[in-house]
């Protein structure tokens, strides 16, 4: 039997915004914590915790000062912690102070506090909510993204192609309790970005948890008691299906990020509706070094469509792999922002999997190879080389593959009482 504790909290944004463009603020940002402990493959006590922040993303600094944080109230080592943004654009970045104006740097400063004190309240609640609880795992389906890489008669650029490559599943891990779901770990590929730059009537842009944030308070409303934790999927060549609406000003953005909240939500239900728990006491967390070939990546502000570009190589580049097992589901993390071709690989050749990104810090995308042969913006914006992708799922599978050789309690067996939640 699994112990699990869920709890969330609001953070301060009291004297913090206006920072980064952001003038107002739209319903709370969050932090979702989820703990949870079992058994290892050695019948030894093993606890991990999953964080997910309403966050653009994290720089290195910022996630490593979360993750202590929540080792510390959880009790385990930093390598069992996975804190993850869930990449709204509408939220103002912590940025490193030499990089924005001196009369932001307090605020900036006090935007990385109040994620450290809302990660610490969340964790801690979620430590003393820790009761028996069945793991589970079922996907349901979610037509809400598109493939973003668009051809120009000046190369390939952002924008929309409804034929392109694109997932409508929801992979849902859940952890209930006598039936009821008290926390579900969601996932989906295509990045919170409905309201991405869009201003209100006065010209400033206002915060909000987007889409991924309408869709864990939805299904909070509708499972008292539950904390819905978004993790972002392959998305790094994914961006919102438009519904028929071309969004101009926040208020439209803000339709459509519910819209498609809602159909995540509804997914999510689907799942639920379908999902099987396991009397199974597996707890496992694993991470890995995975070095892949770099290239040079283009300043920002030169990035442009291209027919001419082509990768310049450079040094290789460490990235991290994390694993985590529990009960019947693979979580599958990393750091860089993966294609959408690469996640459905990955949930194809590992059974019952989540595939999450951003995880623990962001290392920008890792592209499929298409991305290079049309000088996308994803490749032309990644300090990853060719070969990337392939070398990335090697390296997941053999982690995978390596762990199934172990003695593992993780499968299910013939013999495992199931109930559905």
């Amino acid at each position: 039997m699994l112990l699990a504790g869920a709890a969330k909290a609001s953070l301060d944004m009291g004297g913090i915004i206006p920072l980064d463009g952001f003038g107002g603020l739209c319903g709370e940002l969050l932090v979702r914590a989820l703990v949870v402990e079992g058994e290892d493959g050695r019948a030894r006590p093993s606890r991990v915790a999953i964080v997910s922040v309403d966050a653009t993303s994290l720089k290195d600094d910022l996630a490593a000062e979360l993750r202590a944080t929540v080792a510390t109230e959880a009790g385990i080592a930093v390598d069992s912690v996975w804190v993850a943004a869930t990449h709204s654009f509408s939220v103002p970045h912590v940025r490193t102070p030499g990089h924005i104006e001196r009369r932001e740097r307090t605020a900036n400063s006090s935007l990385a506090d109040a994620y450290v004190h809302a990660t610490r309240t969340a964790c801690r609640a979620a430590v003393a909510a820790m009761r028996e609880a069945l793991p589970g795992f079922a996907t349901g389906a979610a037509h809400i993204g598109v493939c973003r890489d668009v051809e120009t008669p000046d190369g390939w650029w952002l924008g929309r192609d409804d034929q392109g490559p694109s997932s409508p599943e929801v992979p849902v891990f859940v952890l209930a309790e006598a039936g009821r779901p008290i926390a579900v770990v969601f996932s989906a590929d295509v990045q919170p970005a409905a309201t991405k730059g869009l201003s209100a009537d006065d010209g400033a842009r206002v915060a909000c948890a987007d889409l991924a944030g309408f869709a864990s308070v939805e299904l909070e409303r509708r499972h008292p008691g539950c904390v819905a934790l978004w993790l972002e999927g392959a998305a790094g060549d994914q961006a919102p299906a438009l519904r028929g609406m071309e969004p101009k000003a926040f208020s439209d953005g803000l339709v459509l990020a519910r819209t498609l909240g809602l159909e995540l939500a509804d997914a999510v239900d689907e799942a639920l509706a379908k999902v099987t728990t396991h009397q199974s006491p597996c707890v496992r967390s694993f991470e890995r070094a995975v070095v892949l070939p770099g290239q040079c990546r283009r300043d920002f502000k030169d990035l442009r469509p291209s027919l001419t570009w082509r990768p310049e190589p450079a040094p290789p580049v460490t990235t991290t792999v994390s694993l985590l097992r529990i009960g019947p589901a693979t979580l599958v993390g990393v750091r860089p922002e993966l294609s959408c071709t690469l996640g459905a690989r990955l949930r194809h050749d590992i059974p019952d999997a989540l595939v999450a990104t951003l995880v623990n810090g962001s290392d920008k995308y890792l592209p499929d190879e298409r991305a290079y042969d049309r000088a996308a913006y994803e490749a032309m914006n990644s300090g990853f080389g060719r070969g990337s992708s392939d070398l990335i799922h090697s390296a997941i599978m053999d982690l995978v593959t390596t762990l199934a050789q172990e003695d593992d309690p993780c499968p299910r067996r013939p013999h495992e009482r199931r109930t559905r939640t």
